[in-house]
């Protein structure tokens, strides 16, 4: 039970859970996993673990003989490889299979946790939504390979100028939200919307513009733009839905102006 609890709730502390169970039927003296036989403590046995065709390095124990480390090594095997695919069927459920990118699953469970952190640590979160301006009129065009051709590069582009925090998914079509998780300080009171994310939104912005899409033909340099909004935690909405309603909001302002732009801040 306390595996499954692991594996459902708490991943990241599985192998821990695991390996506390196993000194605690086998009384070993000490056990790890460890990725190579080199790395094994001195006077310990070392077995592999395998599962099938599927390498989990090895289990490595002092305190126990060759043929009792053999029986355990593969039940712990049978446990790292239930993970291993619990964590494939988890990236299924949350990953657009076209882009790579997060999917609008992933939006919401992301938000609500980051939304969390942002409240309890003071720190301000931003969300962009945007689109691809006039994006039927590719797929019309030039046909759907073109189409998903855009799809795919907007989304490299996109993972090339966001931070190591932060989360792109695809919400739609060619609709798009992007998670900023600012790593700043706590903000302090008085302060205004950040200048950072701003200054990442119009850079990808101007990438997507000089962007080469082969599949284009010869107008594949500069024929492509998009249209975003922003909305920040907590000066623009303090929950989920109302960050997601002001982003599309100024998405929509943006697709007023004349495409090709990214609101920020305040509303017309």
């Amino acid at each position: 039970i306390d595996l499954v609890r692991a594996l459902m709730h708490v991943p990241a502390k599985f192998k821990e859970v695991l390996i506390e169970l196993l000194k605690q039927q086998t009384n070993w003296t000490s056990c790890e996993i460890i990725d190579d036989r080199p790395s094994a403590p001195e006077s310990s046995q070392v077995a592999p673990l395998r599962y099938g065709h599927e390498e989990h390095g090895f289990l490595a124990a002092t305190g126990t003989t060759s043929d009792e480390l053999a029986r355990w090594s593969h039940w712990v095997a049978c446990w790292l490889e239930l993970a291993r695919k619990q964590r494939h069927l988890k990236l299924l459920a949350y990953k657009d299979e076209l882009s790579g990118a997060w999917n609008r699953r992933f939006l919401r469970t992301c938000l609500s946790r980051e939304l969390q952190i942002a409240r309890d640590k003071r720190r301000p979160l931003t969300i962009m939504i945007f689109d691809i301006d006039d994006f039927k009129h590719y797929n019309d065009r030039w046909g759907h390979d073109a189409g998903d051709e855009i799809i795919r590069e907007v989304v490299r582009l996109l993972n090339t100028i966001i931070r190591r925090g932060d989360h792109v998914c695809r919400i739609g079509g060619d609709e798009f939200a992007v998670i900023f998780c600012d790593p700043e300080p706590p903000r302090e009171a008085g302060s205004n919307h950040p200048t950072t994310v701003e200054i990442l939104a119009r850079r990808f912005r101007e990438q997507v513009a000089n962007a080469r899409f082969p599949k284009l033909g010869v107008e594949a340099t500069g024929v492509l733009s998009i249209s975003g909004g922003l909305a920040t935690f907590p000066w623009d909405a303090s929950d989920i839905d109302g960050l997601l309603e002001k982003a599309d909001q100024r998405l929509l302002q943006s697709k007023r102006h004349g495409k090709n732009s990214i609101t920020i801040g305040k509303d017309e």
